[in-house]
């Protein structure tokens, strides 16, 4: 799963940033972080192409939305970590 770009809170680091998520044994999240939204856009589409021509050809998800991509994970993977990352993320749109 590719999701959006996000830009954190002001005073948050990293500035602009997107999430993967994958899962074999357990899910695996990764979080990329980027200096400005440009850098953050650059990066995401080298993720993108990367998976889009590898070998293996996984299945590729793209959201527009964070939280949904969350949501799907869950009910795809349902684990603790993901039901953690889906909180998490609701938890900060409440905030702001």
């Amino acid at each position: 799963m590719l999701g959006p770009l996000v830009e954190s809170a002001p005073g948050d680091m990293p500035p602009v940033y997107f999430c993967t998520l994958s899962c074999d044994d357990e899910v695996f999240p990764v979080v990329v972080g980027a200096r400005s939204y440009a850098e953050a856009n650059d990066l995401r589409d080298r993720v993108r192409l990367r998976l889009l021509v590898h070998p293996i050809r996984p299945c590729l998800h793209e959201f527009a939305d964070e939280l949904e991509m969350a949501k799907w994970a869950e009910r795809t993977w349902p684990s603790a970590k993901v039901t953690a990352l889906r909180r998490q993320i609701e938890a900060e749109r409440r905030r702001n």
